[in-house]
Order: structure tokens, then sequence, then C-alpha cells
């Protein structure tokens, strides 16, 4: 981050300041992803299942205590922590729930996006011969 900052301003930022710009990024970014499941609540048919799996079916619990709770809101205190006291466990805890927050995050809504194909049941049909030996 400091590097990255140096670089497009060409000042040198103190430490308070680099936490500052980290703790709102991770803020922002919160509010983004609520942002995220509000539009597609209300955008396609499609859309809208999806933030219902997101919230309330199968990968809901996932979603709001691994990516939300732990990834987000975790992080955001641990690095607040860190902030605040200059602790390097707190800032450590802060980069561990970051990473397993965003794993589930692109686990959840790459699992969202997972249909099981309609598939008709056959009651009469013989199987292959090959099949049957298998």
């Amino acid at each position: 981050m400091a590097l990255v900052l140096r670089a497009a301003t060409g000042e040198d930022f103190s430490r308070t300041v680099i936490e500052g710009v980290e703790l709102g990024f991770v803020a922002v970014n919160l509010v983004l992803v609520g942002i995220y499941v509000l539009v597609a609540a209300v955008r396609t048919a499609a859309a809208d299942f999806a933030a219902r799996l997101l919230t309330r079916g199968r990968l809901g619990l996932a979603f709001l205590a691994g990516a939300v709770g732990l990834g987000l809101c975790g992080t955001l205190v641990l690095a607040g922590i860190a902030a605040a006291t200059g602790s390097t466990v707190a800032l450590a805890l802060a980069a561990v729930t970051d990473l397993s927050g965003h794993f589930v995050m692109f686990f959840v809504i790459l699992g969202v996006g997972v249909y099981a194909p309609p598939r008709p049941r056959l009651a009469n049909v013989r199987q292959h011969p090959l099949a049957e030996q298998a």
C-alpha cells in the first residue's frame, strides 16, 4: 500500500495514514458487497434467486458468517485494533480473516451461479450393455 501511494503521489506517507486508507478500503468493500446483494435482488429473476441464495438459501450461512462476518467485519475490527494499538498479532489475524473471507466470498458467489440442470425421469429405458459391465 505504501509503495502504491508513494508511486501515485510522490510523497512519503506515515503509518497512520496508510492504516487509515486500509481501514477505509475494508469499510468501502463492506458497503459495496451490501449494494451488490441489494441491487441483485431487484434486477432479474435469476439475480433475485442468487441474492436469496446468498442471504437465506443454502449458502446464506457461509456468506453472512464467513464472507461478511469473518472476512469483512472481523477484518475491519482487527485492523482497527492493530491501527490503534500497533499490535502485529492483531494485524496478522486481520490478514488471516481477510484471506479467509475472500475465499468464502468467491466460493459462495460461484456457488450461487451453479444451478442443477433439470433431468427428466426415465422409467423404462434400457442401459447400454457396456454400462451393465461396469
